[in-house]
């Protein structure tokens, strides 16, 4: 998933590149707020599953500490 929206954001740079006017279009617009939508909801899903890692970490770091203590 991540590269075809990486690919959809190269192809949309080479678009404005290749023709300065294109940028402007309407289509291109659209495009560019689609992906820029997709982009906040990567980002939101990044962070969620970032937290559930480190609050999974955390939990086998205290249960490790734990038996090693003797506990």
């Amino acid at each position: 998933m991540l590269k075809t929206f990486e690919a959809e954001l190269d192809s949309l740079d080479e678009l404005i590149r290749s023709d300065r006017k294109a940028a402007s279009t309407e289509a291109l617009l659209r495009r560019y707020m689609t992906a820029e939508e997709i982009y906040r909801s990567v980002e939101e899903d990044f962070r969620r599953i970032q937290l559930k890692m480190l609050m999974l970490s955390d939990r086998l770091s205290n249960g490790r500490k734990g038996v090693g203590d003797g506990k």
